[in-house]
């Protein structure tokens, strides 16, 4: 294969290095000493344009690269159907342009709940763009809080919601290490100890909502955890 036709190659070149080498460096029997044998290890690919190299991402702006944007809290909006034609949701102004980050699912009686998106597309333009930095969950809660005081005269009474990808993952990371950390422990309580480790429970419980209903769904296995929740609905309600 191609290995073997490499230390051929190599091997010719060391015999034709041998036979011209100084007479300062033969042998009594007039023959050059050879030069010891050393074969080339390649690994396979390692000739190939690229091998090994990270996927590209296409242009800035494109959906599988979004253009990274500051965030404040104050460029927050909550956007409720009454006078937004698309959705219940929190828009962050980019530019000039509110673009929605997340969805709200308002309910009376557990109160309302949040989609949260780090990437979002400028409708007007096209362009992808996404949110980096941390601490949106609790900023984003504390505004639709403030919406609730001002527009309802109260507070929401629960703050529920569902964990999906990075949030869901680490819930599961947390629910077994809690499981093996407290083997006498139930279901509930390495729940409860997971929801608080996260940024879902983390942000709740400082804005006074940190007593947590979790209904935990489905187990599953995931890589190397076993047997942990694929589906989570929780309400988190004041203390």
């Amino acid at each position: 294969d191609g290995q073997d036709l490499v230390d051929l190659a190599f091997g010719i070149a060391q015999l034709e290095r041998s036979a011209s080498a100084p007479s300062g460096l033969e042998r009594p029997n007039g023959r050059a000493p050879s030069a010891p044998y050393l074969p080339i290890q390649m690994s396979r690919g390692a000739g190939d344009d690229n091998a090994g190299a990270a996927p590209k991402k296409g242009p800035l702006g494109t959906k599988d690269n979004p253009r990274p944007i500051p965030f404040k809290e104050e460029d927050l909006k909550v956007r409720m159907s009454k006078d937004n034609p698309y959705a219940d949701d929190i828009a962050l102004l980019v530019g000039e342009e509110y673009v929605g980050f997340a969805n709200i699912e308002d309910d009376e009686k557990n109160g309302p709940s949040l989609n949260i998106s780090k990437t979002a597309k400028i409708e007007s333009s096209g362009e992808f763009v996404k949110i980096d930095a941390h601490g949106v969950t609790e900023a984003m809660l504390r505004k639709l809080i403030s919406y609730y005081l001002e527009t309802k005269g109260h507070l929401p009474v629960g703050l529920p919601g569902k964990l999906a990808n990075s949030n869901l993952r680490n819930f599961q990371k947390e629910f077994d290490k809690h499981r093996k950390n407290n083997q006498n422990g139930t279901k509930d309580d390495w729940a409860q100890a997971a929801i608080r480790d996260i940024s879902f429970g983390k942000a709740r419980h400082r804005l006074g909502y940190g007593i947590f209903e979790i209904t935990p769904k489905d187990p599953i296995d995931v890589d190397e955890l076993k047997e942990v929740p694929s589906k989570l609905n929780i309400i988190a309600k004041q203390k």
